[in-house]
């Protein structure tokens, strides 16, 4: 039995498992970079941040970016009724309580 052979197989053994481990880390991190991503874009659409999980899920994640993609937000909703709906409301006055359908 060759001395050599175990040993430099026990390094590539190591370096491999070393290179995994690194790779894991490393894409852990990633996923979690990228939930706090999609909650933030969420979040600030108006919907609740933690609809953003569902992007991790087949096939829900195609339907949730059509959705984000093609609906009005909420933001939208609330912002047109700050526009729109509110007649005669002078500069720098609150705006009114929101009603409850557009929230």
């Amino acid at each position: 039995m060759d001395h050599s052979t175990d040993a430099s197989s026990n390094a590539i053994a190591a370096a491999t498992a070393a290179f995994g481990l690194f790779g894991l880390i490393v894409g852990f991190a990633f996923l979690i970079l990228m939930v706090i991503v999609y909650y933030r874009i969420v979040a600030k659409a108006g919907w609740n941040g933690w609809l953003s999980l569902l992007l991790f899920v087949p096939i829900v994640n195609i339907v949730m970016i059509l959705i984000f993609a093609f609906s009005t937000w909420p933001i939208e909703r609330r912002l047109a009724y700050l526009e729109h709906g509110v007649p005669g409301m002078a500069p720098g006055m609150p705006p009114p309580p929101m009603p409850p359908s557009i929230v």
